[in-house]
């Protein structure tokens, strides 16, 4: 059961701007550790984000219980690849729609995608949620 006085308090903190300040790396592990003490079990928590940026067109920082927040930055042509489109993250973006994906259920590329390390790690399932900006755009 998920204690809803924390979960409001969580929602608080995020609308409030996730006082005092921190980093990207720091709110994202700060979630995943809220959400577990309220009930909910998080073993990877990700956001991922777009930039107008001329070499950077993306980032994913991601937390797992096991190794603790990493970060990563993608260019303009990753977006572009097959590597990038086979992902449920690609997915997500182009629906605007919270997408719960089952990896058994789905094939999954050999090559180096980031699902097929989720799937070596053990993990066999992952809800999406876009995150829409105030100017339209999704993250």
């Amino acid at each position: 059961m998920v204690d809803q006085a924390r979960l409001g308090s969580m929602i608080s903190w995020l609308m409030a701007g996730a006082q005092p300040p921190k980093s990207i790396d720091e709110i994202v592990e700060e979630c995943a550790l809220r959400l577990t003490e309220m009930g909910v079990q998080v073993d990877s928590l990700i956001i991922n984000g777009l930039f107008i940026h001329p070499q950077i067109r993306g980032i994913r920082v991601r937390w797992t219980k096991r190794k603790g927040r990493s970060r990563e930055t993608f260019s303009h042509e990753f977006m572009e690849t097959n590597r990038f489109k086979d992902e449920p993250t690609a997915e997500c973006l182009r629906t605007r729609r919270v997408l719960r994906y089952r990896m058994w259920q789905h094939e999954i590329p050999e090559k180096g995608t980031f699902i097929k390390d989720y799937m070596n790690a053990g993990y066999q399932d992952m809800v999406l949620l876009p995150l829409f900006n105030f100017d339209g755009t999704v993250t």
